[in-house]
């Protein structure tokens, strides 16, 4: 169980501080709710305490791990030729799985692909939330800003991507 002040990270919405633990009634049950700030989105979500682990919560990643995460990005693009749907379902499930370094597989295979061709609008709502999830989560690792990483992330592309 994760205390008031932990950060954590939410598969879908990035990483945030946990501002509170309140009960909640839902349908005539009281269950605990972790109160979650995320900073970089300003969005406050309440995630229910008993099922966060099941969903992919986890603890931000250490200050250190941060770079291997760089490095994933410096990586080459595993192609994914696969129609729409399949492609479409397989990053869904990249971003589910709460690892940040498949979350960046994501993220690079949009950011390329966009570069090339429109993305779709499922494209772009993955594309949003996987960049929302490494920025976030590096912010909170770190305690970098949002324009630093960026400046990184955007030079690895220059780098290693043109």
């Amino acid at each position: 169980m994760f205390s008031v002040g932990d950060k954590i990270v939410h598969p879908f919405h990035g990483a945030g501080v946990i501002q509170d633990i309140v009960d909640i009634e839902v349908l005539g049950e009281v269950k605990k709710y972790y109160t979650l700030a995320l900073p970089f989105t300003k969005l406050k979500l309440d995630i229910p305490v008993d099922t966060a682990e099941s969903i992919g919560v986890r603890p931000v990643m250490k200050p250190e791990d941060t770079e291997k995460l760089y490095e994933q990005f410096k990586k080459p693009l595993e192609s994914l030729e696969l129609n729409w749907n399949r492609r479409h379902k397989e990053n869904l499930d990249k971003l589910r799985s709460g690892d940040i370094l498949q979350v960046a597989e994501v993220y690079k295979y949009l950011r390329m692909r966009d570069k090339s061709r429109s993305l779709s609008t499922g494209e772009k709502k993955l594309y949003s939330n996987s960049r929302n999830a490494i920025i976030s989560e590096i912010i909170l690792a770190t305690g970098a800003t949002q324009e630093d990483v960026m400046e990184r992330i955007d030079s690895i592309f220059k780098e290693f991507h043109n």
